[in-house]
């Protein structure tokens, strides 16, 4: 799968919230963001199928 980078403005504060929970739960930022991501596909998945 072909990959593609993500810069992101985020304040100081988000920063902190992401790697405080990056380092609790032992995964990287990035790991973060794409589990993220992919939870809203989930949810507009299931949007779309009550539609």
């Amino acid at each position: 799968m072909k990959t593609k980078i993500l810069n992101v403005r985020i304040t100081e504060q988000e920063m902190q919230i992401l790697e405080d929970y990056a380092h609790q739960t032992m995964r990287t930022k990035s790991d973060l963001v794409r589990e993220w991501i992919r939870s809203i596909t989930d949810k507009l998945q299931r949007h779309n199928q009550a539609s």
